[in-house]
Formats: structure tokens, sequence, C-alpha cells
């Protein structure tokens, strides 16, 4: 069940569950217990997607459910925690922090690659600053 945390992968609500050996009632159980998030992208489809990097050890179960009791389960949002460049983490993404290297075509400047040369835990103290930052804008918008 392991995913990279740079995988760009979605997965359809019957891959999802094929991934992680369950069947999509399950799937959708878990999700609605507050273990996984999904989204539509109404442009594109009517489909739930979930992102495959949700299941990377970094992340689950911990990080997601942490996220999740800060910012709610709007699956948009918890996407946006996870996806989007942060200025103040070094213009890289909690994915890419997590990770301890950048995705692959990105230049970091020197404080990105600062970041990335931290230890792990290190990395997860700026994870977790982003998320505060995050709950506050999250906070600011409703």
């Amino acid at each position: 069940m392991n995913t990279d945390l740079l995988s760009l992968e979605e997965l359809s609500t019957q891959e999802m569950a094929t991934r992680m050996g369950i069947d999509a009632d399950e799937l959708s159980c878990r999700e609605q217990a507050g273990d996984l998030f999904s989204y539509v992208k109404p442009r594109r489809s009517s489909e739930r997607m979930y992102p495959a990097y949700q299941l990377a050890p970094e992340i689950y179960p911990e990080l997601l459910r942490t996220a999740m009791e800060v910012l709610g389960t709007d699956g948009p949002l918890l996407e946006t925690f996870f996806s989007w460049r942060d200025r103040d983490l070094g213009g890289l993404n909690v994915r890419e922090v997590l990770a301890g290297r950048p995705f692959e075509g990105f230049e970091p400047d020197e404080e990105a690659a600062w970041l990335l040369s931290l230890p792990a835990p290190r990395r997860k103290e700026a994870v977790m600053g982003a998320l505060e930052r995050m709950r506050a804008v999250a906070q600011d918008w409703g």
C-alpha cells in the first residue's frame, strides 16, 4: 500500500479501494470516519478522486488525521495544504518537505535546499507550522 509522497496519481473510488485491499463501501466508511479524503474536479468529471500520496507512510494515518482535526474534512482544502507551494517553506510544498526532496525539475533556492537538508523531525516541525498557517488562512476564508 506504500505510495511515494511525490506521487501525482489520483485514484478513482474503486482504484483506491483496490489499492487499500478493501471494498468501496469500506472506503466510504473510512472517508466518513476521517481516515481519507477525496475531491471532485468538476471540469474533468463528477467522479470522486483520491490522491494516492495520502497513503504515504509520512502522511497516513497520523499527519492526515492531524490535518483533518485542524482543517476539517474538506478535500480541496486538504489537497491545498499538502500540494500547494508555500513561500514560508522556501517555495516547497508540504510533501516535498516531508520527502526531503523536491519534485523532479524544481530547482530549490538556498532557503529551500537548507530546509530539505534538515533531519526529518525538523522538517516535520516546519510542516506543522505550515498547518497552523493554513488553519489561520482557512478561518479568514470562512
